[in-house]
């Protein structure tokens, strides 16, 4: 027997239902009035779950980018640790390592939480600097800088990518309730039109049948 969809079933539940139920009503003269009705909700969802597959897609992106940008902020911050060591051991007695790293390690840094790091990085560079403009070491800041941008880039992108994917969730799920309630709409404007056993006919079996001949049914994919 036929039954209503439910806000608890997935867009791709919904879908099916309303292309299922607008090939039955193709078979059956006399429903183009359900056809016509059904057809600009199973459009709109259909057009607002392509937004947002893309809008995951692009949040995936992001935080893929995200990541990317993160290690190669870590690599500046090695390379200056090495070059400072190294300047330490090719200068004995100048100590700028512990100027730099105070702790004596880069880790302090590069295990920051992602969104912490370009500040702390930022703070590297005032010391860096202090070290003055014609030092050695002061070559290191224009691709740390670089690298500290394209970071908080990247971190302002991936938020905003969550939004842009909630916010087009929430699209979807307002387009969902219409198609659903239309579907309603249909199920009691058929019973009307051709009598509750014959509109039965009209609206797919969304759970299992009762053999393998049936309907093939429609189910939610697993969580």
């Amino acid at each position: 027997m036929a039954e209503l969809l439910h806000d608890n079933q997935s867009t791709k539940v919904h879908l099916s239902a309303a292309q299922r139920h607008i090939r039955l009503c193709r078979q059956v003269p006399g429903t183009e009035g359900l056809v016509n009705a059904m057809i600009p909700y199973e459009s709109d969802l259909q057009n607002k779950h392509t937004l947002t597959t893309q809008a995951i897609r692009n949040r995936e992106a992001a935080n893929d980018t995200l990541i990317l940008k993160d290690a190669l902020l870590d690599n500046q911050v090695r390379t200056l640790f090495d070059k400072a060591k190294e300047f330490d051991r090719d200068n004995p007695g100048q100590i700028v390592l512990k100027a730099l790293f105070p702790d004596g390690k880069f880790t302090t840094i590069t295990n920051a939480p992602m969104q912490d790091e370009p500040t702390q990085v930022r703070q590297l560079l005032v010391r860096l600097d202090s070290l003055g403009g014609r030092h050695l070491l002061a070559a290191m800041k224009p691709p740390i800088t670089a690298a500290i941008e394209a970071s908080e880039t990247a971190q302002t992108n991936y938020v905003n990518s969550i939004k842009e994917q909630k916010s087009q969730e929430v699209v979807e799920e307002i387009a969902k309730a219409s198609l659903r309630k239309q579907y309603e709409v249909n199920f009691y404007n058929a019973g009307i039109q051709f009598g509750k056993a014959y509109a039965n006919l009209l609206f797919p079996v969304l759970r299992s049948g009762k053999s393998a001949s049936s309907e093939p049914t429609e189910e939610e994919p697993a969580k």
